[in-house]
């Protein structure tokens, strides 16, 4: 699975992140609907990955678990 922004389930026109480790995704208060203002939250909890909504993408867990194995 890539790292992409998807739609929301029952919202389609939101955003979601999804990670590409554990299929985890990034949750915030509001229904998002532009990836720019999704990605500075992203970063924010911890998220790594290029600034791109295609781009590879982890979650902060599977991110911190890379750093630890490398």
């Amino acid at each position: 699975m890539s790292m992409r922004s998807r739609p929301s389930p029952g919202v389609p026109a939101a955003v979601v992140l999804v990670c590409d480790g554990c299929e985890s995704e990034l949750s915030a208060a509001v229904h998002l609907r532009d990836w720019y203002v999704l990605w500075p939250l992203a970063v924010g909890a911890g998220w790594q990955g290029e600034p791109h909504p295609f781009g590879a993408h982890r979650c902060a867990q599977c991110a911190g678990s890379d750093s630890a194995s490398g």
